[in-house]
């Protein structure tokens, strides 16, 4: 007799299996897009404060 249990791993959905693999994989995604874009603000600013720094204008 083959019986099995409601929450065994066979009888869950193909979602309730892989969902914490997508939300794993969606987190990682944001957090490699927010660094991105924090690199590239700060790479702006360091630029932006270069060019205008007081010591390029008394040469």
């Amino acid at each position: 007799m083959n019986v099995e249990l409601p929450d065994s791993p066979a009888t869950r959905t193909t979602l309730e299996k892989y969902l914490p693999v997508l939300a794993a994989i969606a987190i990682a995604w944001l957090l490699g897009r927010g660094l991105r874009r924090l690199l590239w603000t700060c790479f702006g600013l360091y630029w932006a404060l270069h060019w205008v720094h007081p010591e390029r204008w008394i040469h």
